[in-house]
């Protein structure tokens, strides 16, 4: 059976995603708000989305690697271990300097092709498809 990447999720990045103005931390309202700014898929089955759990977002491996920067590809939590649908990953939407070089980065997204994952995670904020 053919093999594919499945979309699990996404969050697009909020206007105050790294300011000054704002105060250090993870909360909703502070300079890196937790499960924002990324992509979440899995490279399981073709046709064969993953079940989803809730998480709070990217989650830092022990494997110290390379920062997380904008278009980023690095295993999502420690999964570099497979789900029953494959492992699991994210694309950074935006710098996250707040997960250190504590993420397995394997990948870079072309910036040209960045604008179409923004606008993916928009959409799925906006709940298109559904």
């Amino acid at each position: 059976q053919g093999r594919s990447c499945a979309i699990l999720g996404a969050a697009s990045t909020p206007a105050t995603w790294g300011s000054t103005a704002v105060e250090d931390g993870l909360g909703p309202s502070e300079r890196w708000p937790a499960g924002r700014a990324f992509v979440r898929g899995t490279l399981g089955p073709a046709g064969t989305p993953a079940a989803a759990e809730a998480t709070e977002g990217p989650v830092a491996t022990e494997w110290p690697q390379a920062t997380v920067r904008r278009g980023s590809v690095a295993w999502w939590a420690s999964s570099a271990e497979s789900t029953p649908d494959g492992p699991e990953f994210f694309v950074a939407l935006a710098d996250m300097p707040h997960l250190g070089m504590s993420c397995n980065v394997w990948g870079d997204v072309a910036e040209e092709d960045m604008q179409a994952l923004d606008e993916l995670a928009k959409a799925v904020e906006a709940g298109v498809g559904r």
